[in-house]
């Protein structure tokens, strides 16, 4: 069965702020190497990476640290492995 929906949870502290300005929401940037079925090969490691930009910004932010967990069948999660890229992604 192919997955038919992506769910991201974000998890972020904010001080207080003096602007009356809305913040910007967050893009976040992430890049599998799935088939053209949205899956991935069984038996193989799945390379990923990941971004953050800010709303209506093309610039990259910074992340200062990334936890990933996945689950092939939808209740046994497990947490993947994250090294940070030269380019600032994960």
């Amino acid at each position: 069965m192919l997955g038919t929906r992506i769910t991201s949870e974000w998890r972020f502290r904010s001080g207080h702020e003096k602007s009356a300005a809305a913040a910007r929401l967050l893009d976040l940037d992430y890049r599998l190497s799935l088939t053209g079925e949205n899956a991935a090969d069984a038996g193989k490691p799945l390379d990923y990476t990941v971004g953050l930009t800010a709303q209506g910004s093309r610039r990259a932010l910074a992340i200062a640290s990334l936890k990933v967990w996945y689950a092939t069948d939808g209740t046994d999660w497990k947490q993947a492995a994250a090294a940070r890229t030269a380019d600032g992604r994960w």
